[in-house]
């Protein structure tokens, strides 16, 4: 699976500087999505109430409040206007848990790239991922209490709760590329 990566330090820009790198990327996106004649998906994302119950060490701190998303959107929404190219936005909902456990090991790419491939699927309208049958079983000799004819988001949340108070963050990600969760 081939990706293209946009990287920008914003870190230890000015606001002028950071709004110009903004502009920089949103125009870079919608020459990328105008060469490969594809849409632009991205996250709904709130990060006002984010912002505001912040305390997760300095460097998560950082980073959430350095990224201007809301700002960011407006200049990738003015562009893609100007530009033509269809741009939608998308539930975020479980899109990182989603993509660790469906897609990351399968392509051998990151949980940020699986990611996106749930909010590409969602921009695409595809159905809502299944929860695997492995980790159906998982929830069940976990004892974790959940109905599975029902909502997928319930049952994702139960397994993403189950699994983040189990193992740390890299934790995890070895466990699913071993597919050893338990």
């Amino acid at each position: 699976m081939d990706t293209i990566k946009l990287k920008y330090a914003m870190y230890g820009k000015t606001s002028n500087q950071i709004d110009a790198l903004m502009g920089d990327l949103a125009k870079d996106i919608c020459n990328l999505a105008l060469y490969y004649k594809v849409p632009v998906f991205i996250e709904d994302l709130t990060l006002e109430d984010v912002k505001k119950n912040i305390d997760k060490g300095k460097k998560y701190n950082r980073m959430i409040n350095s990224f201007p998303y809301k700002k960011f959107r407006d200049f990738l929404e003015a562009r893609a206007f100007k530009t033509g190219v269809q741009l939608s936005v998308v539930n975020p909902r479980y899109t990182s848990v989603i993509g660790q456990f469906k897609y990351m090991k399968k392509y051998g790419i990151s949980s940020h790239s699986s990611a996106s491939i749930i909010i590409a699927r969602r921009g695409l309208n595809f159905k809502l991922e299944n929860i695997p049958f492995g980790y159906r079983e998982y929830l069940k000799k976990n004892k974790v209490n959940v109905k599975m004819n029902t909502d997928n988001y319930e049952i994702w949340m139960k397994l993403a709760t189950l699994i983040k108070k189990k193992f740390s963050f890299n934790e995890r990600i070895i466990k699913l590329y071993a597919n050893d969760i338990n």
